[in-house]
């Protein structure tokens, strides 16, 4: 229960860090990419946790793993179709 607000802070803190350095000081590559790795694991936790679990407890294991794989799919269509643009 406590672990959304947790989870939110942590990502609406690394949010506002990023934007107030990004305006005052360039990020290097290093700490950048650790930033976006730090984002990157509290948004993967959040959607565990209250996405992913609850639809299998609702559901079934299969039913939520081809969900994931469908949204991964539709994601990595519009990252490409991003780039390509």
């Amino acid at each position: 229960m406590m672990m959304t607000p947790i989870v939110v802070a942590v990502v609406s803190g690394a949010l506002l860090l990023g934007a107030a350095w990004g305006l005052y000081a360039p990020l290097n590559k290093k700490t950048e990419g650790f930033l976006v790795a730090l984002a990157g694991g509290a948004l993967l936790l959040s959607v565990t946790s209250e996405l992913i679990q609850p639809s299998i407890e609702r559901g079934s294991l299969t039913i939520a793993a081809l969900a994931v794989l469908a949204g991964a799919g539709v994601f990595t269509l519009a990252d490409w179709l991003v780039k390509e643009k």
